[in-house]
């Protein structure tokens, strides 16, 4: 059969017909189950027309509805979205896709399309609203700050808000709004902006529900965030708007005041109040504010002034006269305080009130004048009020009178007024006046009358301690500890009878302690260190062994009870605690390297050296611990051990000169002073320049008392380094020990020129140019010293005999009596002093000198020939013979006395006794000279 074209295509727009028209109907089909509550057939209704066409805006937004209605919001908001995708703007597909997120708990997804929604519907506050609620929940400022700046300005640009507080409010957002949305983002106006905004909100949610909201309260904590973010003068507008919408100016502006003093700016509060003063003079509500801000911040001239203006403008009112009162006393106006307490209380039957008030505004003020003057006051009336008599003692205690309050809390206690106070009042001014007889009184009446009162068991036990009598205290505190198990009174315990330095007491609270808590480090650490501190280093290593191993090997601890076995002195202890310190903590290098140091002092060194192994090889032949583990060997004697490990690093590290020098030091170990500087010098000779090694051996001939030698050595080294200064005075004074002047003052001239000399080597150089007979410049170098009174000790004496020998004798003379006054306790200084005045022919003051010397020492040789020679050249002969005979008996074989004495003997004709003492002297000199 055959088709002609026109048949064809008949067809073919026959079937594309049937299908358009088959479609909608389907589609109606979907919307006829879902009335009918047929979910099921109206899904695969709709999954068939999926199927077969791609979905146009009306079908997605049918599907994503029906989905909704099923119970499968997922597929609801994918249909929405390729809907949205159609038509971006469409206002009903952005409204549900809004609404099917935030019924699907995504409400943060949905803030998007509502902001679209509003791009296109701009005068929205419901969902200004909505938006900033939700940025707000979500912890998002930027966009919150924004939405909230925008509700603002719409809410003023259509004028929804008038009057009251909302009005205020509206006033005080709007500039933050405008300031939000011209310049962006700020942290504290931004924060300012949402409390308020918050606030008005949580207003107009109290209007509508009818809760009857407080403008006054809302204001207080408006005012409040003002304050947070220190933002002042719009606080100050927001109290002057909130007064203008009342009517009652200046009621908030007063509360803002009261929000200052609240934050604690009570000179902001004061500051503010006198500017409000201005305006309303007579305001009670103000001056009441002001009065009080004064008082509290203790600014009592401020608080005066508002009081006496109260007073005179209610004169009737007893409260503005009984705070004045109080401010004058606090203002140290006691006169008029105390007028107007006695107006306030002048009757007979108040006279009681008036001791009372007095009494409470001076314990107020803690002020000694004022508690004085209130003792005073008290002192002078006959009242017996148990009150009265309490407060009196409390204000002797605040004068640091704690007799008096005692005598007067005594008898209060012994009155059987019972009163619980009194007798913890007693206690502590018992303990305050440190009387160790009223503070055994008060514990015993306290203790008697409450025995089981752990609270005065505790002030007792403190006042024993403050009266230093721990001893009495350990008791008390363990009746404490054995009651609560409380590891605070333990603790006490322990400390009082560490403090008491009983070693009985502190044994008994170590072990009560140790029964009662057995298993706490911190408690067995104290009882081992109150043991240590009376010396008891046997009782404290129990304790603290356990304390180390119930800390788990604690490396303070562990220390501790190292240090306790050390001090212990027995070698079985120190071995024990090593041992155990180091299995405690076997990988720690300090511990064991304390616990090695604990063996090798114990004489364990076997022991120490298998440690010091152990630890060396765990840790990589570590330099610095075979370093540690020498010197340990060292102390501990074994000498050929540190040897070996210092010839061990030393072939490891053969340029470390501090290895070379250990092995030195050992190598002359106990050797004699001369044996090791040999020892030195052959090595330094064997290595000429080796700087250090030069310098070793001069210092050991130093000590070997060999300078010429050392010198040697010093100029070797010198020359390796010429700029060494400290090298170069060494050398100096080695040249002055073996009498060099010559090599000496040029290096000591040279350092001078360079960097100074200090006195000591001033001193020195002194020497050296008086021993070279260049006296000029020796008193050059020491002459400013003349200036004290007196020089320097050994200065002085040099300086006396450069003025005789430079012909300034008279300098001298006036010098040595001052020398003598300060340094005569010292016998050969004094000898030397008196041969300076002699030389310089003082020969009365060379007596004189010499005299107090010889009454030290009578057989002094100095002295006796000193004063002959002094007698002599004062022409005093008889003297002179005297002394020169007492020396020739004590000392017969001196020339030069015998030579002296016949001459004397000659020059008085005594010719006899003159050939006696020549003869005597010539075989003095025969002798000397037929000496090999």
């Amino acid at each position: 059969m055959s088709f002609r074209l026109w048949q064809i295509l008949c067809f073919m727009l026959a079937v594309v017909g049937a299908t358009v028209l088959i479609f909608p109907y389907e589609r109606e089909m979907v919307d006829i189950y879902v009335q009918g509550g047929d979910l099921h057939r109206a899904q695969a209704q709709l999954e068939e027309i999926l199927a077969h066409k791609s979905p146009g805006f009306e079908l997605l937004v049918t599907a994503a509805g029906l989905y909704q209605l099923a119970g499968e919001p997922d597929r609801s908001i994918e249909f929405l979205g390729r809907a949205l995708e159609k038509k971006p703007n469409n206002l009903k597909a952005l409204n549900l896709m809004a609404g099917y997120l935030e019924w699907n708990v995504q409400p943060l997804r949905a803030a998007p399309f509502y902001e679209r929604i509003l791009k296109i519907t701009p005068n929205r506050p419901d969902l200004l609203r909505k938006l900033a609620g939700l940025y707000l929940y979500y912890g998002r400022p930027g966009p919150e700050g924004l939405a909230m700046a925008r509700l603002v300005e719409l809410r003023r640009a259509s004028r929804t808000v008038r009057g009251g507080f909302m009005g205020a409010l509206q006033e005080a957002l709007a500039p933050l709004a405008g300031e939000r949305l011209a310049q962006g983002p700020s942290p504290y106006r931004d924060y300012l902006m949402q409390r308020l905004f918050i606030l008005g909100e949580q207003f107009a949610d109290d209007e509508r529900e009818k809760n009857n909201p407080d403008p006054r309260q809302y204001a207080v904590w408006a005012l409040e965030v003002f304050l947070e973010v220190d933002r002042i003068p719009e606080a100050k507008a927001f109290a002057a708007a909130m007064d203008k919408a009342s009517g009652r100016a200046p009621e908030h502006r007063v509360l803002l005041s009261l929000v200052m003093r609240w934050a604690m700016r009570h000179d902001l509060a004061l500051e503010y109040l006198a500017e409000l003063e201005k305006s309303w003079p007579d305001d009670l509500g103000l001056l009441e504010a002001e009065a009080q801000a004064g008082m509290e911040s203790n600014r009592f001239p401020e608080a005066q002034r508002a009081l006496e203006r109260l007073t005179r403008l209610r004169p009737e009112e007893r409260k503005y006269r009984s705070d004045l009162a109080e401010v004058y006393i606090q203002n140290k106006d006691f006169g008029k305080g105390l007028a107007l307490l006695r107006e306030l209380y002048a009757k007979a039957s108040d006279s009681l009130e008036y001791i009372k008030r007095l009494m409470a505004a001076a314990l107020a003020s803690g002020d000694k004048k004022i508690l004085s003057l209130a003792a005073e006051e008290s002192e002078k009336t006959a009242v017996q009020d148990p009150e009265v008599l309490r407060a009196r003692a409390r204000v002797y205690l605040g004068m640091d009178n704690p007799a008096k309050a005692y005598d007067l809390l005594l008898g209060l206690v012994l009155g059987g007024d019972d009163n619980p106070l009194d007798l913890d009042l007693l206690v502590q001014a018992a303990a305050a006046s440190g009387d160790q007889g009223r503070v055994t009184r008060a514990m015993g009446l306290a203790l008697a009358r409450r025995p089981d009162d752990k609270g005065l068991l505790r002030i007792a036990a403190r006042a024993y301690i403050e009266t230093d009598r721990p001893a009495l205290a350990c008791p008390l505190l363990r009746k404490l500890a054995l009651a609560d198990r409380s590891r605070r009174d333990a603790r006490a315990m322990l400390e009082a009878a560490g403090y008491s330095g009983d070693k009985t007491l502190i044994s008994e609270a170590a072990k009560t302690a140790a029964e009662i808590f057995q298993k706490d480090p911190e408690i067995m650490d104290l009882a081992g260190e109150i043991h240590l501190w009376v010396e008891a280093p046997r009782r404290a290593l129990p304790y603290l062994e356990k304390a180390a191993l119930l800390s788990g090997g604690r490396r303070d601890r562990v220390l501790k009870m190292l240090k306790a076995a050390s001090f212990s002195g027995d070698e079985r202890l120190s071995t024990e605690a090593a041992l155990l310190a180091h299995r405690l903590r076997p990988g720690d290098p300090d511990i064991a390297l304390a616990a090695a140091g604990a063996l090798y002092a114990a004489g364990r060194g076997d022991q120490g050296a298998m440690i010091m192994s152990r630890l060396v090889r765990a840790h990589g032949d570590s330099r610095d611990l075979l370093l540690k583990w020498a010197v340990l060997s060292e102390d501990a004697g074994r000498i050929n051990e540190a040897f070996g490990i210092y010839r061990g690093l030393q072939k490891r590290f053969p340029e470390d000169k501090t290895l070379r020098r250990a092995l030195i030091r050992l190598a002359g170990y106990e050797a004699r002073a001369r044996d090791a500087a040999l020892k030195l010098a052959a090595l330094s000779d064997a290595a000429p320049r080796d700087f250090e090694l030069a310098i070793k051996a001069g210092d050991a001939f130093g000590a070997a008392d060999e300078p010429a030698r050392a010198i040697a050595f010093f100029e070797r080294a010198l020359g390796l380094e010429p700029k060494d200064a400290g090298l170069e005075k060494k050398l100096a004074l080695f040249y002055g020990y073996v009498g060099q002047y010559a090599k000496m003052i040029p290096i000591f001239e040279r350092i001078e020129a360079r960097s100074g000399l200090s006195a000591e080597d001033k001193l020195a150089l002194a020497e050296a140019y008086a021993a070279q007979k260049q006296d000029a410049k020796a008193l050059a170098l020491l002459e400013p010293l003349l200036k004290d009174d007196p020089p320097p000790k050994r200065e002085g004496l040099i300086l006396a005999g450069l003025l005789n020998r430079l012909a300034r004798r008279s300098e001298a003379r006036a010098l040595i009596p001052g020398l003598a006054a300060q340094y005569g306790s010292d016998q050969g200084y004094l000898e030397g002093l008196g041969a300076e005045a002699f030389f310089g022919d003082h020969a009365d003051l060379a007596q004189d000198l010499f005299a107090r010397v010889l009454q030290k020492d009578p057989e002094s040789r100095t002295a006796l020939k000193g004063m002959a020679l002094a007698a002599a050249a004062a022409k005093d002969n008889q003297r002179a013979i005297r002394y020169f005979k007492l020396y020739n008996k004590k000392y017969p074989n001196d020339a030069d006395a015998r030579y002296r004495l016949a001459e004397l003997f000659t020059a008085q004709d005594r010719t006899g006794e003159a050939l006696g003492q020549y003869r005597k002297t010539l075989n003095l000199l025969r002798n000397k000279v037929m000496k090999p």
